[in-house]
């Protein structure tokens, strides 16, 4: 008994470890008072492999893939990128390929712009994660 459950123990971990986005689209998302639309498209195809121990988290993933959203602006050519963080307050990371990153992150609440080259990403970020790029990126959680 102990056995099968560790075989389904070990295919939901290797499925919840490998994430493959292939299209989405998110036509409507409307406030509260119903005033402001929100439009989101998304096309990709990558991997995702996640780890973590106590506070300690990374990640190793790779992708191809277009984002567009009212307020972003996010595309990757055989973008591939490692990080890790401390307890989700303070982060680094490290991307090749080929990139951009310009707008709102709704995600993080932050604005700026980073752009991912064969030799590391350079730009910046300002808002609740606070975010400096020059090669590699360090990254603050403030909100």
């Amino acid at each position: 008994m102990g056995s099968g459950a560790n075989k389904v123990f070990l295919a939901f971990l290797y499925l919840k470890s490998i994430e493959f986005l292939i299209t989405g689209f998110s036509p409507v998302k409307q406030t509260q008072q119903n005033i402001l639309s929100h439009y989101e498209f998304y096309i990709g195809i990558g991997s995702v492999y996640r780890a973590g121990a106590g506070p300690l988290e990374g990640s190793l993933s790779a992708d191809t893939s277009l984002h567009l959203a009212d307020t972003k602006v996010e595309a990757n050519l055989l973008k591939s990128e490692i990080e890790g963080n401390l307890g989700g307050i303070v982060g680094a990371s490290f991307a090749t390929g080929a990139g951009i990153n310009i707008g709102l992150d709704e995600k993080r609440l932050s604005v700026g712009t980073d752009i991912t080259t064969p030799i590391g990403s350079f730009g910046g970020h300002v808002g609740c994660v606070t975010e400096v790029c020059l090669f590699a990126c360090v990254n603050v959680r403030i909100c």
